[in-house]
């Protein structure tokens, strides 16, 4: 599987939602690539951190949209590297009782490296 096939599993699943839903992405190119795949239909409720933006605030995004509005969905497509730095953040969400929905594409943006750490080359 690649971004493309992973992003269109997504698509076709969040096209089942009513469509006045917000969709927050993260990542580099989970958040990129997601831009071209992912549809929205309303406008202001496409969050992400825009270009050269800062991973780390899509979880603080998901909670402030799903708080600010109850009744709607939030769906939040986030690469791994990207929940590494604000994963916790699913705590608050868990303790507020929140329901978001989140996904978490692994594309190794965490792994990135160990290989050669392990064969001892730097």
């Amino acid at each position: 599987m690649n971004y493309y096939s992973t992003l269109k599993i997504i698509e076709d699943a969040i096209h089942k939602l009513p469509q006045d839903f917000f969709l927050v992405s993260e990542g580099s190119n989970t958040m990129d690539i997601g831009r071209a795949i992912l549809s929205n239909t309303n406008a202001k409720q496409r969050l992400d951190a825009a270009t050269f933006g800062t991973m780390g605030v899509g979880f603080g995004f998901a909670i402030a949209a799903q708080s600010l509005y109850p009744k709607k969905k939030v769906v939040m497509v986030v690469g791994d590297s990207a929940f590494g730095f604000s994963g916790m953040e699913i705590e608050t969400a868990a303790r507020y009782k929140l329901p978001l929905k989140v996904i978490i594409i692994n594309n190794n943006g965490i792994g990135q490296g160990v290989e050669f750490i392990e064969k001892g080359v730097s």
